[in-house]
Formats: structure tokens, sequence, C-alpha cells
């Protein structure tokens, strides 16, 4: 069972000390975060009235498809392919995801984007997505996919991505109309389980390990929790502007 209230305290108390003098900016900063993760952990318990099941998401493309992209363009890229991921992945649990009496079932992503790894070394940008689940979906699935009645939920999340990852066809992101085919660009998409408190506060530790850095190359970028909505409002737009278009 995951327990928030200590959540805060105990990723801060984690961090290296040296990221964390007292009362200095970069302590103010990753607090302000970590509220904001908690405010919206909050929001999504009341969608779901229910406290979220919660995964780790990790989606790294290829680095043959990402160096094609400028490097003032990755951040954004990397945000829209997770984006996108994540749409699909709604589009394959949910039935009719996009009605209004569904939305209670969607997925609600905690989304970082970053260039380092766990050393603090440059890196090809990448995202890291706490991914969080109402527990009604379980039953739902369950009644909707047989086949998934001998697995973990975790185990059959990794299945539906890496079914996503094979199945979906080409598309454009939103920044610059780059072309994405998931199937031969994307190098991975691992999904693990984080099912107890202490799963949670090192996964956000670890998330955060750049978000004070302050040299040019950094591009850990965090996604406000209405960024969801936002990518759906300009898919839409940029859907209808094609068919207007054509028209």
């Amino acid at each position: 069972m995951i327990q928030t209230s200590n959540i805060l305290s105990n990723v801060l108390a984690n961090i290296n000390p040296l990221t964390l003098e007292k009362y200095s900016y970069k302590r103010v900063l990753l607090r302000d975060i970590l509220a904001d993760f908690l405010r919206y952990l909050y929001k999504v318990s009341n969608i779901y009235n229910a406290k979220p099941d919660m995964f780790y998401a990790t989606l790294r493309m290829k680095d043959s498809f990402m160096l094609k992209i400028p490097k003032n363009q990755r951040a954004a890229v990397i945000e829209d392919i997770t984006q996108e991921f994540i749409a699909r992945m709604n589009s394959h649990l949910i039935k009719h995801p996009e009605r209004r009496n569904q939305q209670h079932l969607k997925v609600r992503p905690h989304i970082v984007v970053e260039n380092r790894d766990a050393y603090g070394s440059e890196v090809i940008e990448h995202s890291h997505s706490i991914l969080m689940l109402n527990p009604e979906l379980k039953k739902h699935i369950k009644h909707r996919f047989d086949d998934w009645k001998h697995k973990t939920f975790s185990e059959e999340l990794q299945c539906k991505a890496l079914e996503i990852l094979m199945s979906a066809k080409p598309f454009q992101t939103l920044t610059d109309n780059h072309t994405v085919n998931l199937q031969n660009d994307c190098h991975s998409i691992k999904i693990d389980p984080l099912a107890e408190s202490s799963d949670v506060e090192r996964t956000l530790g670890y998330d955060l390990k750049t978000a004070v850095l302050t040299d040019d190359q950094n591009a850990f970028t965090i996604l406000d929790y209405n960024s969801q909505e936002r990518f759906y409002e300009k898919k839409n737009a940029k859907r209808q502007s094609a068919y207007t278009q054509i028209a």
C-alpha cells in the first residue's frame, strides 16, 4: 500500500545533500515540484474515487532516429511521442476513451524528459513516466481480455506496450511534423510496478536528479498536469486543420 503523507520529506532526505543546501533555490524548486506531484495525485484519486495503482514507464527512441532531430527539438519530440504512446495505451485499454463517461478510467501520467543517465553523463533524450491507473481498470480489462487472467497486471501492461509498438501506424509529432514509426524507431518501452511507498519515493528522487542543473545542455523538462489535455487539443486541432485544407 502506497502512503503519500511522507513522500515529500522522504524524497528530499534521500537526495544528495549538496544539492539541497538549506534555504537554497534548488531545495525550494524540488519541494515545489514534489508538492505539485502530490496535488496531482490527490486530484487523480478524486477522479478515480480511489488511490491509483502506479507504474513506472521508461521510453527510449533509437539513437539513429533521435540524431536526425535538431537538438533544440529533441525534448519536445520525446514529449510528443510519450503523449502519443499514452493516448494509444488508453485506446487499447479502454473502449471509447474519448467519451465523457470513460474519462475516469483513463491513464494519467506524470512525465519527465531528460538527457542524463544515473551518473549524470549526457545521453540521448528519453522520458520517464509515473503512470496512474484506476484500480477499476483491472476488472474492466480482465472482463474484456480473457488472456489477461493468467498474468500479473504489470506483465500484461508490458505486453500491451509491446503490442502497441508492433502495431502502431506511423504518425507525425506535433513538434515540426517529424514522422515516427514506433516499430522501427523505438528502442524500448519498459513498464514496472510501483507497489510500495519506497518505490514511488525512489522513482521521484531518480527523476529529479537533474532538475536543478543549470548548464545549457540540460534537457530536463517536467510536464505540468494539463499537458495531456493540451496534447489532445493540439492533436484534434491539427486533424481538423488537415480536413479543412482537403475541403
